[in-house]
């Protein structure tokens, strides 16, 4: 039996329980069908974190996309430096790629859900669970028929032979229903197996792939990496100068014109001159006026 933590909402028991079966066989029926309800409870759940994810994953390529084309926007708006348009550019591309890249990936894992997983719960499952409505019925109709037998006085010759029939029908039905219903059983213990793995080993390859592609893309441009670390270095030590430079520039400016302030100009006159001061005014157009 699997042990879970999920709310396990298990198959309703069999009102009978023909004597076709041991106790220990019905024990064995009973803990197949709540294993088979355990498994369809998780199977869905992942179903659900698996859709949620596929749904996020579409979401963020389609944001990157729209990200990788605003980079190339402003690659055009940079024409003018070669050094930024090309790494802006060759970002924008490589982005692209990946979420194309990114895309199959999600593309290759919704296939493989939809095969193993979905194909498990929504026809494997089904199946096993109309083949035991199908021996409910068949263990209803034998039990109907065994009381009925039992019931019907043997000195009725006619009714006792029509009972006899009835039951024998009953009991022809219920094997061959039972015969479905542990075929079912068998399919879907040893279907639950191999298609879970064939699933999470289809989404491994994927990943793998993806992977791989991100890498290669990674490798083919490691050179240009080193190269651009190394420009944008020398572009910081020599933004740094500049800078200093300004700097110093600014406070030689600075110390000059207060150096120019405190300086008195010095007037030089004859011996007997008179040294005229003070601030000169422009005349009006009018330089008499009358008082009233």
């Amino acid at each position: 039996m699997v042990e879970s933590t999920l709310p396990v909402f298990p198959l309703p028991r069999l009102r009978h329980k023909p004597a076709a079966l041991s106790e220990r066989g019905w024990a064995a029926v009973e803990t197949v069908e709540t294993d088979v309800s355990v498994l369809e409870t998780q199977l869905e759940k992942l179903l659900k974190l698996c859709s949620a994810m596929l749904e996020s994953g579409r979401q963020y390529c389609s944001h990157s996309k729209s990200l990788a084309c605003g980079i190339r926007e402003l690659s055009q708006h940079s024409s003018g430096d070669a050094l930024m348009s090309e790494c802006l550019e060759k970002f924008s591309q490589g982005l692209n790629k990946m979420m194309e890249q990114h895309e199959e990936l999600l593309e290759t894992t919704q296939q493989s859900l939809k095969q193993q997983l979905q194909t498990l719960v929504k026809e494997d499952i089904k199946h096993f669970k109309e083949a035991r409505k199908e021996f409910e019925r068949g263990s209803e109709s034998l039990a109907s028929a065994l009381h009925h037998n039992a019931e019907v006085p043997r000195r009725r010759h006619h009714e006792a032979e029509d009972a006899m029939v009835a039951l024998k029908a009953a009991r022809t039905t219920f094997r061959n229903r039972a015969l479905d219903y542990v075929l079912q059983i068998n399919v879907i213990q040893s279907k639950k197996k191999f298609e879970i793995l064939k699933f999470i080993l289809s989404f491994m390859e994927a990943q793998s792939v993806f992977l791989e592609q991100g890498f290669h893309a990674s490798k083919q441009l490691e050179q240009y990496r080193k190269d651009l670390a190394a420009q944008l270095h020398e572009l910081v030590l020599e933004s740094a100068r500049e800078k200093r430079d300004m700097e110093q520039r600014h406070t030689a400016i600075k110390q000059k014109d207060l150096t120019q302030e405190d300086d008195v100009p010095e007037i030089r006159t004859e011996p007997g001159e008179v040294v005229m001061e003070g601030y000169l005014y422009k005349r009006a157009s009018n330089a008499f006026k009358t008082w009233s």
